[in-house]
Parts: structure tokens; C-alpha cells; sequence
């Protein structure tokens, strides 16, 4: 219909622009962007061929000129909501909060029954990293969207968080309840909810939604790690070690997971793997000293001292006023008959830790 519009009268941009978007849809990228440029030719002053410039922009996630298009649309039509709402998704994706805030508080202005309007600056109210964050106006917003659409089952799990912020633990499991009630495929939302119940002392139920959530999405590794995060809790490490093991043959470099996992090694008393996880922690985070430390206490352990030495250097020369490193280099130095340089370190760690009596090493 476009296309014969467009026949009929070829100047017609809102037709060209119209035409791209079902051209985006269908996953015809090149020929919709062919359709939004005509649309610039023939209305040099609308907004629009530029937001749909945008929208293929954002679908090729080309951050910079997504950015660049909705930009230009706003200075041409600065009364359109909707492309406030797409360049403050991609201020949000190019981690300018507070531009993408800026950007959802103007499309509401201008759309103030607009649910998406409402979701998205509802969503930045719960965000943990907003300077604006504030769960109280976010759950008014996500009133407001629930009420115009009772089946958005993303605004019930967004209002279960901004709940759950609020420590009102029932109201945030209702609303994840609701959430999976409408989207039982969608893990996060038991995540949420075994959050929740964990929070209510409810053991049994966190537990049995954390397996709920892995079994609806297999290749998440945030249930792995959660799971078996809440085991080792339990003290049942042998089962928290395969739940870790899982999340790190999804994400194999996420140091919360390795860190979990040394840990549970540690427990276990499996020193060459607990080694193992301190060398990938490393590798991945190599500027953090207290980890270099850790593993120099590793090898110290296992009566690898010529190895620990270098690694506690590291370690110190990232972190120098560091008690606990101090004290590792100090048992290094005595383990190696080096017995002046241990007294002169253990005398600085006492220093700097202002203890009197024993430095603990590897805290938890």
C-alpha cells in the first residue's frame, strides 16, 4: 500500500518513512534505509526519516549514530515522544543515566498516558546506578502502566524490585508471583522472587525457584551462580561446586562465579583447584592486589614459597599498606630463612593493622 501510495504521489515522505519501518520489520535493512533517506529528500524538515534512521541504527547496535539520528529527529520535531523515549534507551545502553532520564521525564511530559513512557522512566526510578533513583516514584509509575496494561508482566517484576528496595518483602513477592503468573518461561522472574523468599527466611521456596529458573532458561548463568551461591550458604558445598561449575562453562571469565568457586574449593580443602581459581581471578582481574595476595598465600601453603614471593611483590606493589600482604611476604621471608626482612614486614603489618597480637590472613 505504501508503494502504491508512493506511486501516486512520489513526494510523499510520510509514506517513504512509513514504508522503511515495515521494511525494518521484515528485516529488510538496506531497502529501508533506501526509503528513510528519500524521505529526507522530499521532507528536508520532519523528524521522522531520521528516527527511522535511528531504528535501523539501533538494530545494527551502531550506539554512536542511533544517538546521532534520534538527535537530529528531536531538533526537527521536538514534539514527538517517542523519540525522546528511543534516544534515552540509547543513552541508557551507552551508560549516560542521566541523559537517559533527561530523555524519559521529557517523553512523558509530552505523552503522559503513555505506558512505554511511563515503563521506561519507571525502570530508571528502580535503576541501582541513578543519581534519580528513588523505588517510591518508580512505583508510581508502574501503578500507572499496570493500570493501563494489567498483562505487562515486565512492569510487575519492575515494581516487585522497586518493592523489594523498600524491603516490603510481600507486596515484592505478589508482584513477581504476578509476573510469572503472566511470563512462566522467563527466568529472571523466579531469580527475583527466590530473592524474595530468601529475604523472608523462606529457604525452601528460594531454593525451589532458583531450580525453576535454571530449568525455564538453561544457559543462564546468573541461576548457576545464584544457586549455588545460596548452597554454600547452606554449607552444602559439593552441591554448590557443580551449580559454580555450570556458571562458569556459560561464562567462563565472571569473577564473581571464580571467586565463589575458590572459596568453595578452599572449604573443601582442594588446594590445587583453589590455586586454580586464584590464577584465572588474577588473569582476568590482574590490578586487584588483594587476590594477588590471596594466591601468593596459596602457594605459601602448598610450600611453594619461591613461587609466592613474586606474587606478594605484585600484590604490594598494587596495595603497599597492605597488612595482610605484609604478613604473607613476612611467612615467605621466614619460610626462606630470610628472617630479618620477616621481622621488619611483620613489624610494618602490626603497624598498619594496629593489632597487638595475631595478623589473620585471607579474611573471608
Amino acid at each position: 500500500d505504501f508503494s502504491k501510495l508512493i506511486q501516486v504521489e512520489p513526494t510523499h515522505y510520510d509514506a517513504y518513512y512509513r514504508r522503511g519501518v515495515a521494511r525494518l520489520e521484515l528485516g529488510e535493512l538496506e531497502l529501508a534505509l533506501s526509503d528513510f533517506i528519500r524521505g529526507e529528500e522530499v521532507s528536508p524538515k520532519s523528524g521522522y526519516p531520521h528516527a527511522g534512521k535511528a531504528r535501523l541504527y539501533v538494530l545494527r547496535k551502531d550506539n554512536d549514530r542511533a544517538l546521532n539520528a534520534y538527535t537530529k529527529a528531536i531538533a526537527l520535531t521536538p514534539s514527538e515522544s517517542e523519540f525522546y523515549l528511543g534516544r534515552g534507551k540509547e543513552h541508557f545502553t551507552a551508560l549516560s543515566f542521566d541523559k537517559a532520564m533527561a530523555d524519559f521525564v521529557r517523553a512523558v511530559e509530552l505523552a503522559p498516558k503513555s505506558a512505554d513512557a511511563l515503563f521506561e522512566r519507571g525502570k530508571m526510578y528502580n535503576f541501582l546506578f541513578s543519581h534519580n533513583r528513588d523505588h517510591k516514584k518508580a512505583i508510581a509509575d508502574l501503578d500507572r502502566v499496570i493500570e493501563m496494561e494489567p498483562k505487562r508482566h515486565e512492569a510487575y517484576y519492575e515494581r516487585a524490585s522497586a518493592y523489594g528496595w523498600l524491603e516490603n518483602r510481600p507486596k515484592s513477592v505478589e508482584d513477581y508471583s504476578k509476573a510469572i503468573e503472566l511470563s512462566p518461561k522467563t527466568g529472571a522472574y523466579y531469580r527475583g522472587r527466590s530473592s524474595a523468599y530468601g529475604h523472608q527466611k523462606k529457604g525452601d521456596l528460594a531454593r525451589a525457584d532458583l531450580t525453576k529458573a535454571i530449568e525455564v532458561e538453561p544457559l543462564v548463568a546468573e541461576f548457576y551462580g545464584a544457586r549455588g551461591s545460596f548452597l554454600m550458604e547452606l554449607g552444602k558445598f559439593e552441591e554448590a561446586l557443580r551449580d559454580l561449575d555450570a556458571a562458569l562453562k556459560i561464562e567462563p571469565k565472571y569473577t564473581d562465579y571464580l571467586i565463589s568457586r575458590m572459596k568453595v574449593h578452599r572449604k573443601l580443602g582442594n588446594k590445587e583447584n583453589e590455586l586454580t581459581d586464584l590464577t584465572k581471578i588474577v588473569e582476568v582481574w590482574p590490578s586487584n592486589a588483594d587476590y594477588r595476595n590471596q594466591r601468593a598465600w596459596a602457594l605459601f601453603e602448598m610450600g611453594r614459597h619461591a613461587e609466592a614471593l613474586p606474587e606478594v611483590q605484585k600484590s604490594l606493589s598494587l596495595k603497599a599498606d597492605s597488612a595482610y600482604a605484609l604478613d604473607t611476604r613476612a611467612h615467605i621471608f621466614e619460610a626462606l630463612g630470610r628472617t630479618q626482612e620477616a621481622i621488619v614486614d611483620y613489624q610494618k603489618a602490626l603497624e598498619i593493622a594496629q593489632l597487638t597480637d595475631v595478623i589473620y590472613n585471607l579474611p573471608e
